[in-house]
C-alpha cells in the first residue's frame, strides 16, 4: 500500500450501540472492515451476518487481520498481515474511508491499535479511534477525528 494522505478509523463495539457505528459509516461514507478472528459476540447486532444484512457492500471481513494469539499475553501476531494488507488495499485504493472493527472496548488492550500503528508506520496513514480517545504524548500516530 502506498503512502498517501489517508485516515483510517477504528471502532471497538463492546458496550456500543449499532447506531453509533452506523452513524459513523454514513457520516464518513466508510466501509467497515471487521478484523476479528471470529466475527461474532454477545451483542448479536455486531455478528457478521447481522452486519452484512445491515450494511451490505459497506461491510467486509478480513480474517487475516485476526490474531493467532488472542488473549495469550504475547505480542500480537496477525493471522496473515500481508494478505490482509492486499485486501485492505483493494478497498482503500479509490480513497474509500475504512473503519477497522473489533470487539474490544479498551483500545490499549486491542489488536486494532496494533494494526493501526502498523498502518501508520508502513503507509503513513493517519489514525482516528472512534469514539474519540484522548491522545497522549506517546500516541504520535493518532490524529484528532474529523
Amino acid at each position: 500500500m502506498d503512502r498517501v494522505d489517508y485516515t483510517v478509523y477504528t471502532f471497538g463495539c463492546a458496550n456500543k450501540k449499532i447506531q453509533e457505528l452506523e452513524g459513523e459509516v454514513y457520516r464518513l461514507g466508510a466501509t467497515i472492515v471487521d478484523i476479528r478472528e471470529k466475527p461474532y459476540g454477545l451483542n448479536k447486532v455486531f455478528n457478521r451476518s447481522e452486519l452484512q444484512d445491515r450494511f451490505g457492500a459497506r461491510y467486509v471481513w478480513i480474517i487475516e487481520f485476526g490474531t493467532k494469539n488472542y488473549q495469550s499475553g504475547k505480542a500480537v501476531e496477525f493471522a496473515d498481515a500481508g494478505l490482509g494488507a492486499q485486501k485492505l488495499g483493494s478497498i482503500t485504493a479509490d480513497g474509500t474511508p475504512v473503519i477497522l472493527l473489533c470487539a474490544c472496548e479498551n483500545l490499549r488492550e486491542c489488536h486494532r491499535d496494533d494494526l493501526a500503528k502498523k498502518l501508520n508506520e508502513e503507509c503513513g496513514w493517519k489514525i482516528c479511534h472512534l469514539p474519540y480517545v484522548e491522545i497522549v504524548e506517546t500516541d504520535r500516530y493518532l490524529f484528532p477525528c474529523d
